[in-house]
């Protein structure tokens, strides 16, 4: 569902943003739980790290794998695996989830 990655020049920060087309209702569910972070002293709504993970498994290319991957080898401590996997599974997403999982731990 990516309409637009913005990237702004390193004389702005060089901070990137995509922009989400949320055509599904887990995808608008998902923009209402967004939370807020802090970059370069602006506060910034970003998708919570589960459902940034499940919009990269929808997404299924081997960059959005790769992200997963890295999500899950170094999780954020707001990161719930378990509601992460009963979501995953109820959006017929758990397999490819169980495939990221298995890829970290071959890598450890």
């Amino acid at each position: 569902p990516l309409l637009l990655r913005i990237e702004l020049p390193r004389s702005y920060g060089g901070l990137g943003a995509d922009v989400l087309w949320a055509h599904k209702r887990w995808h608008r569910d998902a923009l209402a739980r967004s939370v807020t972070v802090t970059v370069s002293r602006q506060r910034v709504q970003v998708l919570h790290p589960e459902d940034l993970i499940l919009l990269k498994l929808d997404a299924g290319g081997p960059q959005d794998l790769a992200d997963v991957e890295g999500l899950l080898a170094d999780p954020p401590p707001e990161l719930n695996l378990a509601r992460l996997k009963e979501t995953a599974a109820r959006l017929r997403l758990g397999k490819m989830l169980e495939k990221c999982l298995r890829e970290v731990h071959r890598k450890e």
